[in-house]
């Protein structure tokens, strides 16, 4: 038996093509039940509280969004009603402190942001929800992933918690909804922070295409091979040696919850569908008209493999206040920035959030430190990690 940090015995119960003691499982038949994973991966379970006793209430919770089955689906509701989901996972410190809403990217979860709580948490109260399709949240009953879904997804979450002003986050797929949904609730928006997010047009990574394919989009559901995580995770990461055994399995079996890897399936056939869309990107432009533009911090891995780095320069064309200070490059890092170098990400997005005006003269006056570089002028340079005494 493998008993990891937490002190949990490893799941044993949806594995063939080895013994259950085996540390390495290549293949996975079977889904893991819900309360399974909850045992595994419900937080707490590796933050370190003892650096940070006030985390101690940041856990796992659910919430009930709607009916088990839709309006929608039985032939009586609105359009919205397809959007409801019985069990909805999220991670929520109960802080007092300005409210960080954070949406995680394509095929992880609320885990995410472990870092930047152990690093920011005392600060904010940090809401990190695992997206439909993602996670312990699982798939939407009505099997729409589409970017509206979404967005009107993270509506129904921020009205059932009764938050009514906060700062979002987003990474990846999570970067995407976030400035969608900024764009439609501006009024809720205190600042934006984007990390590698989906935006424009672009070739769509190997695995997105190989799981899209014929046939093997009905094999995925039923019979997984670990090796397409581990080679996701090792891609996602700009060092793939920093990408663990244990961080993959963790990924791995999380896309086990049952329905989950039919969710991945429907999702990355979308994706292949909407990176082929010239009008992608089209609406990005209206964060400047909106005023959000100058409230946005922009972050990006020089490395990043599934979404290129020149995407930024994009961002920085359609919306001309992105100014150098803030679109952050990070050199070394791959598409999840936030959690390979977690101290310096969290540390920029604090220093971001708690400047008035986003201006990096005045940020590093008042912290003491040099100003965010910007997206231009770093690429030959190792980054800076920023330490504060907050």
């Amino acid at each position: 038996m493998i008993i990891p940090r937490s002190g949990t015995p490893k799941l044993q119960t949806c594995w063939a093509g080895s013994d259950c003691s085996d540390k390495y499982r290549p293949f996975a038949i079977q889904d893991i039940p819900l309360n399974e994973l909850n045992e595994r991966y419900a937080i707490p379970y590796q933050l370190d509280l003892d650096r940070t006793p006030s985390l101690r209430q940041y856990r796992s919770r659910y919430i009930n969004l709607g009916h088990n089955l839709s309006k929608a689906e039985t032939g009586e509701g609105a359009p919205n009603d397809t959007v409801r989901h019985p069990m909805v996972h999220y991670c929520d410190n109960l802080g007092s402190g300005p409210i960080m809403v954070a949406l995680h990217g394509i095929m992880d979860s609320s885990h995410a942001w472990e870092g930047w709580i152990n690093e920011i948490g005392e600060h904010y109260r940090i809401v990190a929800v695992d997206l439909p399709g993602f996670g312990l949240t699982g798939p939407l009953l009505s099997g729409d992933y589409s970017m509206e879904t979404y967005v009107q997804f993270i509506e129904d979450f921020v009205e059932a918690l009764g938050l009514h002003h906060f700062h979002l986050v987003g990474n990846s797929l999570g970067g995407g909804v976030a400035w969608n949904y900024a764009i439609k609730h501006a009024n809720r928006i205190d600042k934006l922070i984007l990390i590698d997010p989906v935006g424009f047009p672009q070739v769509v990574p190997e695995i997105v295409w190989f799981v899209s394919l014929p046939v093997v989009d009905r094999i995925i559901p039923v019979f997984t091979p670990r090796l397409i995580f581990s080679r996701y995770v090792k891609q996602v990461y700009g060092n793939p040696k920093n990408a663990s055994d244990e961080i993959i399995d963790r990924f791995f079996e999380i896309a086990l919850r049952p329905g989950s890897r039919s969710a991945v399936v429907r999702i990355f056939k979308l994706m292949v569908e909407q990176a082929k869309d010239k009008d992608l990107g089209k609406r990005i432009p209206e964060l400047d008209q909106l005023g959000l533009g100058a409230r946005t911090l922009l972050m990006w891995g020089q490395e990043d493999r599934w979404i290129p780095v020149d995407h930024a320069r994009r961002w920085r064309e359609s919306v001309p206040s992105l100014s150098g200070e803030r679109c952050k490059i990070y050199n070394g890092a791959g598409h999840i920035p936030h959690e390979e170098i977690p101290t310096e990400t969290a540390h920029d997005a604090d220093q971001f959030l708690r400047s008035l005006d986003s201006s990096s003269n005045e940020l590093a006056l008042s912290f003491n430190v040099a100003p965010l570089r910007s997206c231009q002028g770093q690429q030959n340079e190792q980054t800076r990690i920023i330490e504060m005494s907050l």
